[in-house]
């Protein structure tokens, strides 16, 4: 249930991106859903990433013109790419780092110049021209800017879960033994 409201949260902010992108040609939009869609696969996972990229891909459909099978397999990629890194953080067992959600996003936005090839020539030459070191050079550092948020709420959540843990263990332990149990303060004053 998580996953598929973190899908449609994503999914949503990816389409809101694509509402007011930059215009380089009739067809040609550019927007930070690569961004959205591959965090969301990341940090919540396929079934996430699936519903992220059902959301996105039936805006970015009609919207049509020269880009739209680059727009479409732009989305697709960018879940796949999420996927690919969440397998091998999650297979060493270690926190997302910076410079992990750093390559996450090289990949993601280096990919999309290659799919240039789906765009009539000129089309590509001018999106490789005019959009491409922009985007490669903000995408990136976007995808860790975001990243880093959700790492951050993810520990929050972590040590907030991990308190209650330790606070049910200290009080089941409190309230069934059968001995006294009593806290004093340094100046010997009972606390508990």
């Amino acid at each position: 249930r998580e996953a598929v409201l973190q899908g449609l949260l994503f999914g949503l902010a990816a389409v809101i991106g694509m509402y007011r992108p930059m215009v380089l040609g009739p067809g040609l939009i550019f927007d930070g859903r690569s961004v959205m869609i591959s965090v969301c696969a990341l940090y919540f996972g396929p079934l996430a990433a699936l519903v992220s990229a059902a959301v996105s891909l039936p805006y970015r459909l009609p919207v049509g013109g020269a880009g739209v099978l680059m727009g479409m397999l732009t989305i697709v990629l960018s879940a796949m790419w999420g996927l690919y890194w969440r397998k091998r953080w999650q297979r060493r067992a270690q926190p997302i780092t910076t410079r992990g959600l750093l390559t996450l996003g090289l990949c993601v936005h280096a990919t999309w110049p290659l799919l240039t090839v789906t765009l009539p020539e000129q089309a590509a030459r001018d999106t490789l021209h005019n959009v491409a070191l922009p985007m490669l050079l903000t995408f990136p550092l976007i995808t860790v800017l975001i990243g880093k948020i959700l790492s951050s709420q993810a520990q929050a959540l972590q040590t907030v879960q991990a308190l209650r843990d330790s606070e049910w263990r200290h009080r089941m332990l409190a309230d069934n033994v059968s001995d006294v149990i009593w806290t004093l303060t340094p100046d010997g004053r009972f606390s508990y």
